[in-house]
């Protein structure tokens, strides 16, 4: 789970990229030529022609002609190089980010763009706006469902959302706020992938647990089958060990059945360490029996179950026992360094979700002015 708000991330790492072969600084945006191609961006063309007898079969060959290398679907062109708020098309709240230096294209189809007129501080705006719960709270309630918890965020759920007149003083209380919380969220996403990438180092063994682990008396199969209670039923063999799986998941899904009963996409899970007591907490509830450590080793392991939190969202698809196994998929290494680089980092996202926390109260309080709310309305939006 990403921490308590929805604001965009500042995009600065890229996995993928958009190749965009057209000429912007024209009356109108334009198809660059093959030797435009060739003098320009010439390792681009050759880039193209890997791929060319693919881009030419597009659309059953209708792209088997001059400008093989196009877009089937060339539209709003020139709307890339342009400010813009940014929404991917699925979403599991309403989640907006502002590329307010115009430096990333979309691809209109799984990623839509929002145009604030090119006003970097209405910009900022709708961005704290949209990002707040009344918005997200709207949206829910009009667009449409998908599977696992995600919502279609196109035009036609985004443009009805109502947006609050405001005063140019609120209008700039807001866009600062907005403005820092998207760096703070880009700061938290930077040193979220620091530990994911420390964490998955060569120099970090797999230490994995079983749920006996935190749950001593829990009996695994192996001593099921040579119980009492398996003597009694007068099974053995293959029908033996079918009784003693279920009667295994029959206790463990008792273990497991306070998270199970709490698991929605609106949970907060948290971990609490103190002394060498290591707990598991859902909506501040224990979740599993405390596991009891060394100080030094219950710190690294929280922060090892910190990060699954940080980098998981709960959908309908999340069991209980997913999250159990997850957790116990430990990490453990005899590099002091490293081990104590991840335990920093997990102290410094701790110190950014503070910030973020601070920050997002202060947006969400002005907004709520803005919409004229009451107490019992902001009450309902906060519970969803």
């Amino acid at each position: 789970m990403s921490p308590s708000g929805r604001f965009g991330h500042r995009l600065s790492s890229y996995d993928f990229f958009i190749f965009f072969p057209y000429k912007t600084d024209e009356a109108k945006p334009r198809l660059y030529t093959e030797i435009e191609l060739a003098k320009l961006f010439p390792l681009g063309l050759e880039y193209l022609k890997t791929h060319e007898s693919f881009l030419r079969k597009r659309e059953n060959g209708k792209m088997d002609k001059k400008g093989w290398y196009g877009y089937v679907y060339p539209k709003n062109l020139d709307k890339q190089e342009v400010n813009k708020l940014i929404v991917a098309q699925t979403v599991p709240s309403l989640r907006v980010c502002f590329d307010h230096n115009a430096a990333f294209y979309l691809n209109n189809v799984r990623v839509n763009g929002i145009l604030p007129n090119g006003d970097k501080e209405l910009g900022w705006y709708l961005l704290g706006v949209l990002n707040a719960p009344v918005a997200d709270f709207i949206f829910k309630r009009i667009a449409k469902v998908k599977e696992g918890g995600y919502y279609e965020a196109n035009k036609q759920f985004i443009a009805p959302l109502p947006i609050p007149d405001a005063t140019p003083e609120q209008k700039q209380q807001v866009a600062q706020l907005a403005e820092k919380l998207q760096e703070l969220h880009t700061t938290h996403r930077d040193e979220l992938a620091k530990l994911e990438k420390r964490l998955k180092a060569s120099q970090m063994q797999d230490n994995l647990k079983t749920p006996q682990w935190i749950w001593a008396k829990l009996p695994d199969e192996k001593q099921l089958k040579i119980s009492n209670a398996a003597i009694a039923t007068g099974l053995k063999g293959k029908a033996l060990t079918e009784w003693a799986k279920n009667q295994y998941q029959q206790k463990l899904d008792e273990k497991l059945s306070v998270l199970a009963a709490r698991l929605h996409p609106q949970l907060k899970l948290s971990v609490r360490q103190e002394d060498g007591e290591l707990t598991l907490l859902a909506d501040g509830i224990i979740a599993f029996d405390s596991v009891y450590l060394d100080e030094d080793e219950a710190i690294f392991i929280a922060a090892q179950w910190r990060y699954f939190i940080r980098s998981t969202n709960i959908t309908p698809s999340l069991s209980a026992e997913k999250v159990l196994s997850e957790l116990l998929k430990l990490k453990s290494t005899e590099n002091t360094s490293l081990r104590k680089q991840i335990i920093d980092l997990d102290k410094k996202l701790d110190e950014l979700e503070h910030q973020i926390k601070l920050n997002e109260q202060a947006i969400n309080n002005i907004v709520y002015s803005l919409y004229e709310l009451t107490k019992e309305e902001i009450m309902q939006i906060e519970q969803g």
